[in-house]
């Protein structure tokens, strides 16, 4: 009588509106009811955050911790959910910022480089691993094509900072060239 999926990453949704047949996302900290619409769910077992980013339509989150109020969110609107702090919270956002990667574009706005190699490391599933906690710290804007290999979307980066990589069958790491 229903459509639901569980969900640990991170999809993007376009769902047609069936009264008959509700769909719900189900994730560890977050239950996203839909009305019909296009969104972004991001929800990692190793992520403090959980998101979930409105492009069209209508959606009611209900959250694990009850203590924390469901809301129903317009287009336009990053809902997420902390669950260490036990806060959700609301913010209107560009939503292209959430929906590229499925073009094959990755937009950041002073994102520190972990955060970066975190989305990359997901993205081609591969592992990247940051030797310096300062370079993991450094922010980055801008683009990134990720038409391109991945070892060609970190020299991109690389060339930016004082950074070198080593890349080998099972992981990417990033060392410090200072």
């Amino acid at each position: 009588n229903s459509r639901e999926v569980y969900l640990e990453g991170e999809a993007i949704f376009e769902v047609s509106h069936n009264p008959q047949k509700p769909f719900k996302v189900l994730s560890a900290n977050q239950e996203v009811e839909v009305l019909g619409t296009v969104f972004n769910v991001s929800s990692y077992k190793d992520d403090d955050l959980s998101f979930t980013v409105l492009k069209s339509g209508s959606v009611k989150i209900n959250y694990s911790d009850k203590a924390v109020k469901g809301i129903k969110i317009k287009p336009g609107t990053f809902a997420s959910y902390n669950a260490v702090s036990k806060e959700a919270k609301t913010k209107e956002v560009n939503i292209n910022d959430y929906f590229s990667w499925r073009d094959g574009f990755l937009n950041f706005k002073k994102d520190n480089l972990k955060h970066i190699m975190t989305k990359l490391s997901r993205y081609y599933n591969v592992q990247i691993v940051i030797e310096s906690e300062d370079l993991a710290a450094q922010t980055f804007s801008g683009n990134l094509d990720l038409k391109e290999n991945v070892t060609k979307v970190i020299q991109l980066i690389g060339e930016t900072s004082n950074f070198e990589f080593s890349s080998d069958n099972e992981k990417i790491t990033i060392i410090d060239s200072n």
